[in-house]
Parts: structure tokens; C-alpha cells; sequence
């Protein structure tokens, strides 16, 4: 069992959850291009609006918008809207199939009514061509920095093929490498979970440490870069100690270590080291009640955090919070759970190596 007697400050980011109703404008941008092949402009671009009224990103509604203005002979409004659904589409990370085709006959159709837009297509392609076969030198040596290049390189061009094809490999590649740590039946994988204070409800981890300050360590170490992933919510708050819950990644021990997750009323990335080095310190931190909306830690919450190279990114719900530079020397060890001065629950843990 291993009691600790300091405390960490950590960080994470909110993902704002989306109301858009994909399906419902998807329904409705079919049926208003039923209209534009009729040439009924003003009937057509009311139907793209309430498809854009359902989901404002819809790139099927923004296309057939901007084709309903130029049917109406507004070519000043078609162009706008042209651009900023291209705008839109690029700024996605993945498309799906019908977007992509969208986003393409955007970009065909401004090329056609802009002389400039047609030379920044060729741009375009260009440098995603350039992007793409960069990548191809760094698939074996470097697979993140592969995999940047191909993203960057399909917001550009969304129907390169050979990009779509590389960025697919490598993410495959890369999930067939990913550790699950937590089985949600048992601590087998896992170091000095001693009951009470650890146990298993509801297939989560299940610390209680409202008077208490402990971590469960995992048996396999980690070394490298390297991501890890777990869900985590806080069940109560203790009335005599602060509250925290986090992962530790490098973890050497008490005073060797990386940490993120949550403390008292904040997000933050912690560092541990020795007294005689400074002890325990925040290296990144942010108040709940600031962000927007407010995060609510008693919800279940996805907490990510990434280390590459000379950087550590975080995330909360797979939206980035921020990245920060990566103390010297962590460059790995165990991964461990943190629980203090409250109860709190863990459904998911896994680490996928880099």
C-alpha cells in the first residue's frame, strides 16, 4: 500500500457537445436538392436553411445553399457562402464520404466563378502532394510525425487517396498497439490495490479515500512517447482532505513523475520530484468554474495526455486543453492512479505507446 502525503495540480480541456441533428439535415438538404434540379431557387434555399437550422456544419446544406444563390442570381452571397463552407470542411479533422464529395464540388465551383480560387486549388494540392510524400520517409522512423503530414495533407486535399491510404495504415498500426490496463473485473494488472481503500463496483476502479491519500501502480512500465487515455468521475468529496483524483505517467515514485487529472476545483499537469529539486509543482492549471460551460468532475469525463518528443498535450473529451514542455528526464516508467480525499471511480485505462 503506498499512502502519499503531498498533492499534485493537474489540467484538461472541454469538449463543447454538439446539438446538431446530422441526420435530420442530411434528410432535409436531400430534399431541397429536389427543389435546386427543379430550379425553385427561393424553395431550395429555404430547404437549405432549415437543413443548416438542424446542423450549421452541414456541408451537403451549405453547398446546396450556395448553388440556390447562384440560381437566384446572387453570386456575391454564393461566393461567401462557397468560402466559408470550405472553411468549414478543411478545418475537420476526418470526413465522412459525403462530406468529402461536398467539399470538393465547393471547391470546384469557386474555382470556376474565381480565377484566384482555381490557383490556390492548384496550391493546395501541391503542398498536401508534398506533404504526402514527405510521409513516406518518416512511416518507419517517426509514425507520428507521418501521421501529421497526412492529416494536414487531406484538410487540403479530403480525396487524396495515397494519404487516405498511409494515415489509415498507421492509425491501424498503432491500435494494435494500445494496452488496456483496466479488464473491469480485477486489479491482476496492477501493484498495491489493497482493499477497502480499492475495489471493483460497477466495473470500475473504486477508490475510497475520503480520509486517505493512495495509488494503485501498474505492473507493466512504459518507456518512450506514448499517450494515455482513462475515464474517470468523482462519486464525493471528503471534508478533511483536498480533493484529487489523477493518472501519473513516468512513474518512478513519490517524487518521480508526470501527473494530470483533477484537484480541488481546478485542471492541471503536475511534476513530481524531490524535496531537494522543489518537490511537487503545477506546470499547468485552470479553474473549472472558468471554462465554458463549467466542468462538472461527478460526470464521467475522458482524460488524455499526450507525451511526444520534447511536449505534453492534454485533452478532456478529445478536445486539447494546451501543450507544455516535458521536464527532462521523464522518459518513462510505470503508469499509476492517484486518489485523494474523496471517492472516485475508473472505467478506463489504456496507454498506447508511440
Amino acid at each position: 500500500m503506498r499512502r502519499l502525503l503531498t498533492t499534485v495540480l493537474w489540467i484538461a480541456l472541454l469538449a463543447t457537445p454538439s446539438g446538431a441533428d446530422r441526420d435530420q439535415a442530411l434528410r432535409l438538404a436531400e430534399e431541397a436538392d429536389k427543389l435546386l434540379k427543379a430550379r425553385d431557387w427561393p424553395g431550395a434555399l429555404a430547404g437549405f436553411e432549415k437543413a443548416l437550422a438542424a446542423d450549421e456544419e452541414s456541408l451537403p446544406a451549405l453547398r446546396g445553399r450556395a448553388e440556390a444563390l447562384l440560381g437566384a442570381a446572387r453570386k456575391a452571397d454564393a461566393l461567401a457562402a462557397l468560402h466559408a463552407g470550405v472553411r468549414i470542411g478543411e478545418a475537420r479533422r476526418t470526413l465522412p464520404a459525403g462530406d468529402v464529395g461536398s467539399l470538393m464540388a465547393m471547391r470546384t465551383r469557386l474555382a470556376e466563378l474565381d480565377p484566384v480560387s482555381s490557383e490556390i486549388e492548384s496550391l493546395l494540392r501541391k503542398h498536401a502532394e508534398g506533404l504526402a510524400g514527405q510521409s513516406v520517409k518518416w512511416m518507419t522512423k517517426d509514425p507520428a510525425a507521418a501521421e501529421r503530414a497526412l492529416v494536414r495533407a487531406l484538410r487540403f486535399v479530403p480525396d487524396h487517396a495515397a494519404a487516405g491510404d498511409r494515415l489509415g495504415r498507421i492509425q491501424r498500426a498503432r491500435a494494435g498497439k494500445r494496452v488496456t490496463l483496466w479488464n473491469g473485473r480485477d486489479f491482476i494488472d496492477w501493484s498495491w490495490a489493497e482493499p477497502p481503500r480499492w475495489s471493483v463496483k460497477d466495473g470500475a476502479i473504486h477508490g475510497d479515500m475520503l480520509k486517505h491519500a493512495m495509488v494503485v501502480r501498474s505492473n507493466k512500465r512504459f518507456d518512450g512517447d506514448m499517450e494515455v487515455e482513462i475515464e474517470a468521475r468523482l462519486v464525493q468529496r471528503s471534508d478533511d482532505l483536498p480533493v484529487q483524483f489523477c493518472m501519473m505517467l513516468a512513474y518512478e515514485g513519490d517524487d518521480a513523475y508526470i501527473s494530470y487529472g483533477f484537484f480541488v476545483d481546478h485542471l492541471s499537469i503536475g511534476h513530481g520530484t524531490s524535496r531537494k529539486d522543489g518537490g511537487e509543482r503545477e506546470i499547468f492549471g485552470q479553474r473549472v468554474a472558468e471554462l465554458d460551460p463549467p466542468v462538472k468532475p461527478e460526470e464521467w469525463h475522458t482524460y488524455t495526455l499526450q507525451l511526444e518528443g520534447p511536449n505534453l498535450r492534454a485533452y478532456l473529451d478529445g478536445k486539447l486543453v494546451g501543450s507544455v514542455a516535458r521536464p527532462a528526464g521523464r522518459d518513462g516508467g510505470y503508469l499509476a492512479l492517484r486518489v485523494q480525499g474523496c471517492i472516485a471511480q475508473i472505467r478506463k485505462v489504456v496507454v498506447t505507446p508511440k
